[in-house]
């Protein structure tokens, strides 16, 4: 199976670090512009501090505790037929960082830009540049169930053969 994938911006290729590493990772575009990120800010309608290079290109973007951003990736990407390209955490962005990945699905059938939606959930401002690995996907197959809406929940449980019932959180004990 390939991922196969175009670039639109300056990024380092999609690529595993080690051959059985499960999740694909993914880069911060080196070319990002002011006027790309204010369109993609303006969705989170945050103020995000942004650093620039002698070249016009942001090289940094910090982010406060709380905040989001969505990063355009410069990757198209041609998910396989049956499968779900899926962003995760990078463990280090994660637990170092504190930013974690958000709106991460990518469909067969997406034919667009893929972003990286992060938010800080850390309580320091945190700082990613230009270049960074600052996450993973993964693909992973989908099954296309259908939904059928059932009128009571008794009928919806009316065939069931388990003694769990309405147990949530902790029913099934701790340890």
């Amino acid at each position: 199976m390939t991922l196969k994938y175009c670039k639109t911006r300056k990024v380092k290729s999609p690529m595993r670090a080690h051959p059985f590493d499960a999740g694909i990772d993914l880069y911060v575009p080196e070319d990002l512009t002011s006027d790309v990120m204010k369109e993609k800010l303006a969705v989170v309608k945050e103020d995000i501090e942004i650093g620039y290079g002698d070249d016009g290109f942001i090289k940094t973007m910090k982010l406060n505790p709380g905040q989001s951003i969505l990063i355009p990736t410069g990757l198209h990407v041609k998910v396989p037929d049956g499968y779900a390209l899926i962003l995760f955490n990078k463990s280090g962005v994660a637990s170092k960082k504190h930013l974690h990945v958000g709106a991460c699905v990518i469909d067969q059938n997406y034919e667009g830009e893929c972003h990286i939606n992060l938010t800080n959930v850390g309580n320091e401002a945190m700082t990613i540049e230009a270049g960074d690995k600052i996450t993973q996907g993964i693909i992973l197959p989908i099954n296309y169930a259908t939904t059928e809406e059932i009128e009571s929940i008794e009928k919806l449980y009316a065939d069931s053969d388990h003694d769990r019932g309405e147990g949530g959180f902790g029913s099934s004990g701790t340890k």
